[in-house]
């Protein structure tokens, strides 16, 4: 199957089921990132959460491209912010509005900071402990 192929496949399921905007939650960390959460919303911006690739939390739903999806949502992340996987991890929000065709990703991304400092003296002006002279 092509990627236009499972592209309109996803479209078409959602128009059937109406579904307007599709959330996805990432997170990341290690070196692998994952998908939390997965929303999908009606015009009437009621939401059920895909729980896995069949059901939902009240198993009324399936989602046949549930892999598609994640798979689209990991290259466009890779190719917008890269790097969301790795060690101290990101996270944010994939958002689709399916009316207009727009994905908005709302990233976070977690820096931790390494400050280096360097200092260099001269052997004879540095004080000897007391305990040391005492040891010596």
């Amino acid at each position: 199957m092509t990627e236009i192929q499972i592209k309109e496949q996803i479209e078409s399921w959602l128009t059937i089921n109406k579904i307007v905007t599709i959330k996805i939650y990432y997170r990341g960390s290690g070196d692998e990132g994952c998908v939390e959460d997965v929303y999908f919303y009606n015009k009437d911006h009621v939401e059920f959460l895909v729980t896995d690739y069949q059901t939902n939390n009240n198993g009324n739903y399936y989602f046949p491209h549930y892999d598609n999806l994640l798979e689209i949502v990991r290259i466009s992340l890779h190719s917008f912010v890269a790097g969301w996987e790795l060690n101290e991890g990101s996270s944010g929000w994939w958002t689709w509005d399916v009316s207009t065709g727009i994905i908005r990703i709302e990233h976070e991304r977690s820096v931790y900071r390494t400050e280096y400092e360097e200092h260099a003296t001269a052997w004879n002006v540095i004080k000897i402990p007391d305990w040391m002279k005492e040891n010596g």
